[in-house]
């Protein structure tokens, strides 16, 4: 349910952040800072996924095994550390915008297998919802 319920809310949020960034930026910031419009959009994917991350980061740490978020985190931190040397000489704060969205995604990525793996995490009633059911090796929680 919390996981659902995120996936429409951020869906909702990083959708009317699209729409309005520009109208935001512009107004706050001025004409200045008009470029920062496309790293803004670049970023939200990234920010779509990090909320994702962290309904599971709480349930993973409401089982008993919160040392996952920290596995995930680490994958994005490579991501992040290799991302940047790359992109960001060539392409500026734009490579860095890419990189931290696609560090974020990958961090959710692996979050969601070791959730699936350690946790037994039912994927498609994740997303799609279903009967509650019990999960793994946690004597009565459910998801």
């Amino acid at each position: 349910v919390a996981f659902r319920a995120s996936l429409i809310w951020l869906l909702a949020g990083c959708g009317g952040l699209y729409v309005v960034a520009p109208l935001l930026i512009h107004h706050v910031f001025g004409n200045a800072f008009d470029g920062s419009i496309l790293a803004c959009r670049i970023l939200l994917p990234g920010t779509f996924m990090t909320g994702l991350s962290f309904v599971l980061y709480n349930a993973a740490s409401a089982l008993g095994r919160p040392a996952l978020a920290s596995y995930a985190e680490s994958s994005s931190v490579i991501v992040t550390a290799v991302g940047l040397y790359l992109l960001v000489p060539r392409f500026g704060y734009v490579g860095a915008a890419v990189v931290s969205s696609i560090a974020y995604s990958v961090s959710f990525l692996v979050m969601l297998v070791l959730a699936h793996r350690l946790l037994g995490l039912n994927l498609r009633l994740l997303v799609l919802g279903g009967p509650r059911h019990e999960v793994s090796g946690s004597a009565g929680s459910t998801l």
